[in-house]
């Protein structure tokens, strides 16, 4: 049996956030809002410092202006100690992993939304997104568990042929920035577990931490979403805006002299927060020089882009 998992109209709506990334995760949230004043949403915000005072401003933000309560989560991240991170991913990635078991549990699904992303439009065809039941064997098990965006074209490739090559084969890798997850199926599974126990065991293997873990282990159990609700690596705009704009990878809009085309939208954002502090965390000028010849192997690649794609770059 297909079931629907929300009230018509409620949308569940889950991030994680590090110290160092409570500005951005600010501008994803007050774009959300802005853009969704329609939907009743729920927000609850996943957090790993012991400093909770830091996010009052926006919890007061969201609940003096929006109406929106936000409810915050503490989760001590000692139990990713030697996990793999990077120049620049923190253990606090790894927080989505944990969500079927720190969500609250009367809350069966919910949408997991990146603090790097901006939203641009409607998230109501989220409450309208069915699953199967856990139990049900008539329905496929890409029914259960997740919606996800595939990766772009490049990036899937060389990704699914990664995976299958640590023996999960797949055609299909996703990005982990936009999660439709089915919490209540994923707790009956023990799939927290699962997902710990996996990172663990192939922790020397992943290069995308988190989104490998569950990249092998939803392989062949999860339904694809229009890419148009986890915009990525996007070089120029596109016909349709994303409804969901991710800064993948490191195109940042708060870095000086950033290219990327949907950057303004970001700022747009930033200027509503009236906590917004610096509108660049990197700028000086003793880093222009370098800035400006990454830019102009950028530009060259924005060209490259036009050539190949002989300007029609669109996204269903």
């Amino acid at each position: 049996m297909i079931v629907n998992t929300y009230p018509r109209r409620v949308l569940n709506v889950f991030y994680a956030t590090s110290k160092y990334f409570i500005p951005y995760f600010s501008v994803s949230l007050i774009s959300l809002l802005e853009n969704n004043r329609q939907i009743d949403l729920r927000i609850f915000l996943i957090y790993d410092f012991k400093e909770h005072q830091l996010l009052l401003p926006i919890i007061d933000l969201c609940r003096k202006q929006y109406g929106i309560t936000v409810q915050p989560i503490y989760q001590d991240t000692s139990i990713f100690e030697g996990y793999k991170t990077g120049e620049h991913v923190t253990v606090h990635t790894y927080l989505r992993l944990l969500l079927a078991d720190v969500i609250p549990e009367d809350v069966d699904a919910g949408l997991f939304i990146d603090s790097d992303t901006i939203v641009t439009g409607s998230l109501q065809a989220f409450t309208e997104l069915e699953f199967a039941a856990y139990n049900d064997t008539s329905q496929p098990e890409s029914m259960k568990y997740l919606y996800a965006v595939k990766e772009t074209r490049e990036h899937n490739a060389v990704n699914a042929e990664r995976i299958t090559s640590l023996g999960y084969p797949t055609t299909q890798y996703f990005n982990a920035g936009v999660l439709f997850i089915n919490l209540k199926n994923w707790r009956s599974n023990q799939s927290t577990t699962a997902l710990l126990k996996l990172a663990e065991e192939r922790m020397d293997d992943l290069v995308y931490l988190d989104q490998d873990t569950l990249n092998m282990y939803f392989a062949g159990k999860w339904k694809a979403l229009s890419a148009t609700y986890n915009g990525l690596h996007l070089r120029v705009k596109v016909a349709k805006k994303p409804v969901i704009v991710h800064f993948a990878g490191k195109t940042k809009p708060w870095n000086y002299l950033n290219w990327h085309p949907y950057r303004n939208e970001y700022y747009k954002y930033l200027k509503i927060l009236p906590f917004r502090g610096n509108k660049y965390e990197d700028f000086s000028y003793r880093a222009i020089p370098k800035k400006i010849a990454g830019n102009a192997i950028e530009i060259l690649r924005i060209i490259k882009h036009f050539i190949l794609n002989r300007g029609k770059a669109n996204i269903h």
